[in-house]
């Protein structure tokens, strides 16, 4: 549910007579003739390319494309952005993806049953495989931070307006003392 691209540019679709224009032919299977579109760069800016782009795909291998605009805006916000670190989110969102496919679940539907909202549900499901032993506690909470990340973004962009609350915020306070 992760895949890494060896290298991304942001490009947009344009006419054959747009300035830079490059030429696309996607082969038919149907025996007509190929599919042929142009598209160009979006800047010559090297800030829009990228290498190791992690991509957060379905079942089927088609990219998850709220998941990948996510992990792309924090790319774009990111002055030193680390592979690893989205690859990690990639690889979060892909798991939560794979789960939400696997249960049948609407990330996007946010009942008036909490136990029933996806966010809760996925808490619960990471819950059991630490008890089991299957994953590590910092783990799950990783996953959980990456997922409760990805539905931040979509809220304040306005890409989700969940009917009900996604979680419960809170504050926790832990408290200790050392030897300082």
């Amino acid at each position: 549910y992760r895949l890494i691209l060896p290298t991304f540019t942001f490009t947009t679709t344009c006419d054959s007579s747009t300035p830079g224009a490059i030429k696309q032919e996607i082969p038919s299977s149907s025996g007509e003739g190929p599919y042929v579109y142009y598209y160009r760069p979006v800047s010559n800016d090297h800030r829009y390319s990228y290498n190791l782009l992690p991509l957060v795909i379905d079942r089927d291998g088609a990219p998850w494309v709220e998941a990948n605009l996510y992990i792309l805006s924090r790319l774009e916000a990111d002055t030193r952005p680390k592979v690893a670190t989205y690859a990690g989110i990639a690889g979060d969102l892909g798991a939560f993806k794979a789960f939400l496919e696997e249960e049948d679940i609407d990330y996007t539907d946010f009942p008036v049953r909490k136990l029933h909202r996806p966010t809760y549900r996925y808490s619960g499901y990471l819950k059991q495989r630490v008890q089991a032993g299957e994953m590590a506690a910092s783990t799950a909470s990783r996953c959980m931070i990456s997922v409760i990340g990805f539905y931040r973004w979509l809220i304040s962009e306005g890409r989700l307006k969940p009917e009900h609350e996604p979680w419960v915020e809170g504050d926790r306070y832990i408290q200790f003392r050392d030897s300082k």
